[in-house]
C-alpha cells in the first residue's frame, strides 16, 4: 500500500510541475525534454528486459554447464572403473600370455621327447631288421640241411662221451634259435612300444597346441575388449568436454552483454538525471517558481513521511536499528544479523564441490529478517532466476551496483528508488541454497568487489 503512495505521490509530483512550468514557459521546450525523458524511461525499461532476458539465459547455460559438468565427473568415475577393469583384463591377459609360455615350454619339451622317441623308434627297427635278416639266414641253413644234419653228428660219435658231447652241442644250438627268436619277437614288441608310445605322444602335441591357440584367441579378445572400454569412455568424455566449453563460452558472452547493458543502464540513467535537470532549471525560471517549489516542498514531505512510517515500521518490527558505516555512509543491508556464514574470496561450494570465487558475502539470518538498501539508488532489476533466487540490484550511480540475493519476497520493483536503510525484500532460501542467507554483492564498473570496501558489521 505504501508503495503504491510512493509512486502516486511521485506521479503528481511530476503532473504537479509539468503544470506549473506550462503555465509560464513555452510547451515546446516542455514536451521536446517530456518526450526525451519517456524515450530514456522506454530505453530503460528495455535495457531491464534485455538485461533479465540474458541474465535468464545466462542461468539456464550455467544449469546446462552444471549438468554437463555431472556428466563429466561421472564419465571420470566411469573412467576410473573401466581403468579397474582394464586392470583386471591385464592380470588375465598377464595371465593367459603366461599359460601360452608355459604351453610353450611343453611343447618344447614334448618336442624333445618325441626326437627322441624317433631315435629310440629307428634304433628299434634297426635291431628289429638285424634280428629278422638272422632269422631269416638261420631258417634257410636249417631249410637246407633238415634234420638229418642232427642225426648225423650225433651217429658220428666215437663214444658215449663224445655221443653226450655232441648232444650237448646240439642242445646249444637249439637254446640258441630259441634266444634268437625270443630277441626278435622283443625287438618287434619294442617297435611296436615304441610306435604307440610316439603316436601318443603326437597326440600329446596336437592338445597342446590347440590350448596354445586357445590361449592365444583368449588373449586377443582380452585385448580388444580393453581397447574398446577405454576408447568409447575416452570419445565420451571428449565429447562432453567440448560440450562443456562451449556452454563455458557462452557464459563468458552473457558475462560480456550483462556488463554492456550495465554500462548502457548507467549512461541511460545518467542521461535521464540530465534531462530532469534541465527540466528543473527550466521549471525555476518560470513566474511560479514559489508556488512550484511550495508544491514540491509538499511532495517531498509526503514522500519523506512514507519513508519515516517505514523505516519506524523497520525499527520497531526487528527491534533493532540501522548500522552506518562511517566511512562510507553504507547501511548495513541485514540489521538483525551480523553472522558471516561465508566471506568473500575463493571457497569450496557447497553445492558443486569445487572451488569458485565466492562474489559476495553470506549473512545468516532468519527466514523473514528484513534486507534492507545499503545506499540509495535505482532498481534497475528485482525478479528471479533458479541460481540467485529472489533479487534486488540497485544502480548507485558511478558504476557501483549492489545485489541482494535469494530473497522469500521483494519489497521494490524494477525502476524504483530506493533511500539507503529501505526496506527492500525479506531474508529467504530461494535459488541455489543450503539454508536462509542474505547473499549481498558489490560490483564496480561491471567487476565483482569485495563488499567491505562499503559495508561493515
Amino acid at each position: 500500500m505504501k508503495k503504491r503512495c510512493k509512486r502516486t505521490v511521485c506521479a503528481l509530483l511530476v503532473v504537479m510541475l509539468t503544470a506549473a512550468f506550462l503555465t509560464t514557459t513555452q510547451g515546446s521546450s516542455v514536451d521536446s525534454l517530456q518526450k526525451d525523458i519517456e524515450e530514456l524511461q522506454e530505453a530503460q525499461e528495455q535495457l531491464q528486459q534485455q538485461m533479465d532476458s540474458t541474465m535468464d539465459q545466462q542461468n539456464s547455460l550455467q544449469d546446462q554447464l552444471n549438468s554437463t559438468e555431472d556428466q563429466v565427473n561421472q564419465l571420470q568415475k566411469q573412467q576410473q572403473e573401466i581403468q579397474k577393469n582394464i586392470e583386471e583384463l591385464d592380470a588375465q591377459l598377464g595371465q593367459a600370455v603366461k599359460e601360452m609360455n608355459d604351453i610353450e615350454t611343453q611343447q618344447q619339451a614334448k618336442q624333445t621327447e618325441i626326437d627322441a622317441a624317433n631315435v629310440n623308434l629307428e634304433a628299434a627297427q634297426e635291431k628289429e631288421q638285424q634280428q629278422y635278416e638272422n632269422m631269416k639266414l638261420r631258417i634257410r641253413y636249417m631249410y637246407e640241411q633238415g634234420s638229418q644234419n642232427y642225426l648225423s653228428v650225433l651217429f658220428a660219435a666215437a663214444d658215449a662221451a663224445d655221443l653226450l658231447y655232441r648232444a650237448e652241442y646240439i642242445t646249444n644250438i637249439y637254446q640258441y634259435d630259441r634266444k634268437m627268436l625270443t630277441q626278435y619277437e622283443e625287438a618287434k614288441n619294442t617297435v611296436e612300444e615304441q610306435k604307440n608310445l610316439l603316436s601318443q605322444q603326437y597326440a600329446e602335441l596336437e592338445q597342446l597346441r590347440a590350448q596354445a591357440a586357445e590361449k592365444k584367441a583368449l588373449a586377443e579378445q582380452l585385448v580388444a575388449r580393453k581397447n574398446e572400454e577405454l576408447q568409447k569412455n575416452v570419445n565420451a568424455l571428449t565429447a562432453v568436454k567440448s560440450l562443456a566449453q562451449q556452454y563455458q563460452e557462452q557464459i563468458d558472452q552473457r558475462e560480456q552483454i550483462i556488463a554492456q547493458l550495465e554500462a548502457a543502464s548507467y549512461q541511460t540513467s545518467v542521461q535521464q538525471d540530465q534531462a530532469l535537470a534541465a527540466l528543473t532549471a527550466m521549471l525555476s525560471q518560470s513566474q511560479d517558481a514559489q508556488r512550484e517549489q511550495a508544491e514540491a516542498a509538499a511532495a517531498q514531505a509526503v514522500l519523506q513521511k512514507l519513508a519515516e512510517e517505514e523505516q519506524q515500521k523497520l525499527n520497531s518490527e526487528g527491534g533493532y536499528t540501522l548500522k552506518v558505516d562511517p566511512n562510507t555512509l553504507f547501511v548495513w543491508p541485514c540489521p538483525s544479523s551480523t553472522r558471516i556464514t561465508s566471506n568473500y574470496g575463493y571457497r569450496l561450494h557447497p553445492i558443486y564441490h569445487e572451488y569458485r570465487l565466492h562474489n559476495g558475502i553470506d549473512i545468516g539470518a532468519d527466514m523473514g529478517s528484513a534486507i534492507v538498501a545499503a545506499y540509495k539508488g535505482t532498481v534497475i532489476g528485482a525478479g528471479y532466476n533458479s541460481s540467485m533466487g529472489n533479487y534486488v540490484m540497485i544502480d548507485h550511480g558511478q558504476g557501483l551496483v549492489t545485489i541482494y540475493m535469494h530473497a522469500s519476497y521483494l519489497c521494490v520493483s524494477a525502476g524504483d528508488y530506493v533511500e539507503s536503510g529501505q526496506l527492500i525484500a525479506l531474508v529467504g532460501a530461494t535459488g541455489d541454497v543450503t539454508g536462509p542467507h542474505l547473499h549481498f554483492t558489490t560490483r564496480l564498473n561491471g567487476n565483482y568487489v569485495s563488499p567491505w570496501n562499503y559495508v561493515s558489521n
